[in-house]
C-alpha cells in the first residue's frame, strides 16, 4: 500500500519487508524492558524485605556494626531504586516519541530523514539506558551477596558463642534457637 511506497527505502536500509514489521520488532522490544522492570522490582521488594528481617534478627556486639551495614545497604537500594525509575522513565519518553512518530508519519511524509535521525537517537538512548539497567542490577547483586555474608558471618559468631558456652544477650528469641548444623544462604 501507500506505506509500503513511502517507507521502502527506511525498511531495506534496516533489513525489514515492511514498516509493519519494524513496528512488531519495536513492540517486542518494548515489552522485553517492561518485563525486564517488573523484575527488577521484584527483586527489590524481596530485598527490602530481606533487610527487614535482618534489622529485627541482629546479636548485640554484632548489631552496630551490622546495622551500619544495613544502613549503607539501604542507601545503595535507593539508589538503584532510583536509577530503576529513572530508566523507566526514560524508556517510557522514548516509547512515546517513537508512539507519536508513528502517528504522524502519513503527515509527515516530506520530513521523513527527520525522523529516522530521530529514531537512531532513540535507539541509542534504549542502548544507554540499557547499560545503566544492567549496572543497576550488577550493584544489586553485590549488595544481596554482603547481607549473605553478613547473615553467614553472625550465624557463625551465634554457633561459636552457643558452643564455648558464651551467653550473649539477645533482643529476639533465645539462644537455644541457634541451630548447630549447617545454615542455609541464598
Amino acid at each position: 500500500g501507500v506505506e509500503d511506497e513511502q517507507f521502502t527505502d527506511f525498511c531495506r536500509e534496516i533489513n525489514v519487508s515492511n514498516i509493519r514489521d519494524f513496528e512488531k520488532g519495536t513492540l517486542k522490544v518494548h515489552e522485553e524492558k517492561v518485563t525486564k522492570i517488573k523484575d527488577l522490582k521484584a527483586r527489590i521488594a524481596n530485598f527490602a524485605q530481606q533487610l527487614s528481617y535482618l534489622k529485627n534478627s541482629d546479636a548485640d556486639s554484632v548489631i552496630r556494626k551490622t546495622k551500619e551495614e544495613i544502613r549503607v545497604c539501604e542507601a545503595e537500594v535507593r539508589k538503584t531504586q532510583a536509577a530503576v525509575e529513572k530508566w523507566a522513565k526514560d524508556m517510557k519518553s522514548a516509547e512515546e516519541s517513537l508512539s507519536d512518530a508513528i502517528q504522524n508519519r502519513e503527515a509527515l511524509k516530506g520530513e521523513q530523514s527527520n525522523k529516522e535521525e530521530a529514531l537512531k537517537k532513540a535507539r541509542k538512548a534504549i542502548k544507554e539506558n540499557s547499560k545503566a539497567l544492567a549496572e543497576a542490577e550488577r550493584r544489586l547483586l553485590a549488595v544481596l551477596r554482603h547481607l549473605d555474608e553478613k547473615r553467614a558471618a553472625r550465624h557463625r559468631v551465634l554457633k561459636t558463642c552457643k558452643l564455648e558456652g558464651i551467653q550473649l544477650t539477645m533482643l529476639e528469641g533465645s539462644f537455644e534457637d541457634v541451630p548447630l548444623g549447617e545454615i542455609d544462604v541464598l
